[in-house]
């Protein structure tokens, strides 16, 4: 899609899927943008944006960010989202006064259900954790495992989440532990592993 960055002062991502398709539909790496939390944030530095600012945790925490360091009337926000965003982040900056232009640049699409090779990995206990770097993977991961009954399989696996947003739908299982790193930058986060 063409994007028109007319009248506008910053990019919202809240992902790495759309720092990635932020990237692969603008050639300008110099615009600011805010992200959701320091993993997303270390993904646009590594696809070569400039004025990256991070929240600390998730959407409500990035509206503070946005409300503290901007004001509405310098030009509106583009949010490079998903086709099917949830419109809280629209909502809240809407509500203290931003106009906020959704861009749907990327499409997720859940699975019906675990890959037979991942259940017998399960199975076999040759998977010791899993890595969640966002609440969305976490919520997939809850559902898919309700969804095909193999609680018991998981009960041993440790799960690292990157925040205290991202572990929490984690708690619907009972899983070896759930543990979150001191700081959400993908170093720390990769080296709780």
């Amino acid at each position: 899609p063409k994007i028109n960055l007319t009248g506008a002062q910053a990019f919202l991502v809240i992902s790495a899927e759309g720092a990635r398709a932020l990237a692969d539909n603008v050639g300008v790496r110099t615009f600011p943008v805010f992200a959701d939390c320091a993993v997303t944030g270390a993904e646009l530095r590594r696809l070569g944006f400039t004025s990256v600012h991070p929240a600390k945790d998730d959407s409500a925490d990035l509206a503070r960010l946005v409300e503290r360091s901007i004001k509405p009337e310098n030009g509106a926000l583009i949010y490079a989202s998903s086709t099917a965003a949830p419109v809280n982040l629209p909502t809240m900056l809407s509500n203290i006064g931003f106009a906020v232009r959704p861009l749907p640049l990327y499409t997720l699409k859940r699975v019906d259900e675990f890959p037979a090779e991942l259940t017998a990995a399960l199975q076999n206990r040759v998977i010791d954790a899993a890595l969640f770097l966002s609440a969305e993977e976490a919520r997939a991961f809850v559902a898919l495992v309700q969804k095909a009954g193999i609680e018991p399989l998981v009960s041993s696996l440790a799960a690292v989440a990157a925040t205290p947003v991202v572990a929490a739908p984690l708690r619907a299982l009972r899983l070896g532990g759930v543990s979150v790193p001191p700081a959400a930058d993908p170093d720390t986060v990769f080296a709780a592993l």
